[in-house]
């Protein structure tokens, strides 16, 4: 017989969001990598333009 029980995953979960984010990151990096550009300047332009400047607030 099957029985269902509920398991405390609260312990985890602090853990596994960003640890996913972290992969997420390192594997785009990897894919821009391998396409000739260098990850750190992509990802500097992707914050940049996410959040703008004092100047494009104007």
């Amino acid at each position: 017989m099957l029985s269902i029980v509920k398991k405390n995953k609260a312990g985890r979960s602090w853990l596994i969001r960003p640890l996913s984010i972290l992969i997420a990151l390192g594997v785009g990096a990897l894919v821009i990598a391998m396409l000739g550009y260098n990850p750190f300047e992509i990802y500097r332009e992707i914050v940049a333009g996410a959040l703008g400047s004092a100047y494009n607030l104007k």
